[in-house]
């Protein structure tokens, strides 16, 4: 009952960054060298986290400014040209959030992944199996739920990674615009990846 109280403690009283160590400690899907709280973003190891780094701020000011799909799309926007039909499926346009938790439920993943399918679907990335490890550049589109807040998306560029924990370089609502934020496949109902080709 004791170390019941304790991790429950732990688990309440802790940031989101710090809960989600702890998660992963308990788990033991945690990594020694790999700080949640340290970003040490390496702009030189892809062009896409530089070019992240570069137009970030201005992209995205504020959360109100671009949310973290218009990030992507404005982000890739002078390297590729998308057309409507694909801009709505980066922002994952008409999918209601009951579509959404079906489709998770369901293993179907066609509406659900917003900038990767797109990307991949130009021929201009490949998808990251399930079981490789994340790499700077990578982009990812995951859905996560921490009740008894709702199911949430988020997607971004994976600036820094060890294995399947990431720091992302994108838009945030609790880092009010861009930033950069922890993140572990552990916390994930759902994550996807892909590498760009070029």
């Amino acid at each position: 009952m004791t170390i019941l109280v304790i991790i429950s403690w732990l688990l309440f009283s802790c940031t989101e960054t710090r809960t989600g160590d702890i998660v992963s400690d308990i788990l033991g899907t945690s990594t020694s060298n790999f700080e949640p709280d340290n970003y040490r973003i390496d702009t030189n190891a892809h062009w896409l986290v530089k070019e992240a780094e570069l137009r970030g701020p201005k992209l995205a000011p504020n959360y109100k400014a671009r949310n973290c799909v218009q990030f992507m799309h404005d982000l890739l926007k002078p390297h590729y040209t998308f057309t409507q039909a694909e801009k709505d499926a980066i922002y994952i346009k008409g999918v209601s959030l009951k579509q959404v938790e079906a489709d998770l439920r369901n293993n179907d993943s066609s509406k659900i992944t917003g900038i990767c399918k797109v990307l991949v679907d130009k021929g201009l990335a490949d998808w990251v199996p399930a079981n490789d490890s994340l790499k700077p550049g990578d982009i990812v589109q995951y859905w996560f739920q921490f009740p008894p807040d709702p199911l949430t998306g988020h997607t971004g560029i994976i600036g820094e990674a060890n294995h399947r924990e990431f720091h992302l370089l994108s838009s945030g609502y609790s880092i009010n615009g861009y930033g950069y934020k922890y993140g572990t496949e552990v916390w994930c109902i759902a994550l996807y990846a892909v590498r760009l080709k070029k």
